[in-house]
């Protein structure tokens, strides 16, 4: 079964990742980089590559905190707000994501403190926060549970190379961002263990500019069209889609119509300039980009391809 192939969307750093040459790494729209961890680390690194990316103009950057257990979640607040006020503070664009994994040696962070955390910084970056987190941390699930509606940076490195081909959404919390890996080699870098991420939901960090965002678009075209048109190579399967069979992603290829799958991708593929397989298998990066099209086109965005979607890929399959 072919293997997850997600998006370098972007990385993020700690000060474990050091920089040989910012003129080989490529030009990424999203960057996250550590600034500070509990009450008065920061990092040694963190005012050199901010200032970097600022230059870069950067489009969505963010630096992140990690937290801890072992000091008040004020002092934690007052360490990172020191270390982006000695930058003017975040700019549109810029955010702030709260970093919340194990730290060795010390008690579990509880939900609780993060829930404080979170209300202490939003007095200062009010809806310019988001959690990083995985389901493999300590109260993450019950923090998830009650606040599912809050931006998400995801670390699960399971869904690639899956022997299913790639799992449910459901395994990705309503993820905003996918960090798919922690072992990139990326040019630039004096190492090879970035981790590269994958935005599934572009809406948070467009957000970040109150005038306007100037959020990735496609290659400029005609108005209101879709990318060049190019025959898919699967024109016997047009009948099929009038069936109107519902498609999402699933955890279990058996439940799914590969063929029409097929179809939908060929589409997706062939008229839209999709990264991905035409390989029969709803997937991550097949839902990815049905969203994409949902969007494009004023549909609802959830993934799902029913009878208003349908009636759009084969509005532009047969046009």
């Amino acid at each position: 079964m072919a293997a997850v192939t997600p998006d370098h969307d972007g990385p993020d750093i700690s000060h474990w990742n050091p920089i040989s040459n910012w003129d080989e790494i490529p030009s990424y729209d999203l960057w996250c980089m550590k600034a500070t961890e509990g009450k008065g680390f920061k990092s040694p690194v963190f005012d050199t590559n901010w200032a970097k990316c600022r230059e870069l103009d950067v489009k969505y950057l963010g630096a992140y905190h990690w937290i801890r257990s072992d000091s008040t979640m004020e002092q934690q607040v007052a360490n990172l707000k020191r270390a982006l006020d000695a930058h003017g503070g975040l700019r549109d664009g810029e955010f702030v994501m709260l970093d919340w994994e194990t730290t060795p040696g010390i008690k579990n962070v509880t939900v609780s403190q993060v829930e404080e955390w979170l209300r202490l910084a939003e007095e200062h970056w009010a809806g310019k926060i988001i959690v990083y987190a995985s389901d493999w941390v300590p109260g993450f699930k019950t923090w998830r549970n009650k606040y599912s509606d809050y931006p998400l940076w995801y670390a699960n490195y399971r869904l690639v190379d899956d022997a299913r081909g790639g799992k449910a959404e459901s395994d990705q919390w309503g993820a905003d961002v996918w960090q798919w890996t922690s072992s990139a080699d990326v040019p630039g870098f004096a190492d090879d263990t970035i981790d590269m991420n994958d935005v599934l939901d572009w809406s948070f960090f467009e957000s970040l500019y109150p005038g306007g965002t100037p959020a990735p678009e496609p290659e400029p075209e005609q108005p209101g069209a879709w990318p060049p048109y190019t025959p898919p190579s699967s024109y016997s399967l047009w009948p099929l889609a009038k069936d109107k069979i519902n498609l999402y992603q699933t955890s279990s290829r058996s439940t799914q119509d590969p063929y029409t799958v097929t179809y939908l991708q060929d589409v997706l593929i062939h008229e839209g300039n999709a990264r991905m397989q035409s390989d029969g298998w709803f997937g991550p990066q097949t839902e990815a980009n049905v969203r994409k099209f949902q969007k494009f086109f004023g549909l609802h965005i959830d993934g799902w391809v029913g009878p208003q979607t349908w009636g759009m890929i084969d509005y532009v399959a047969m046009h």
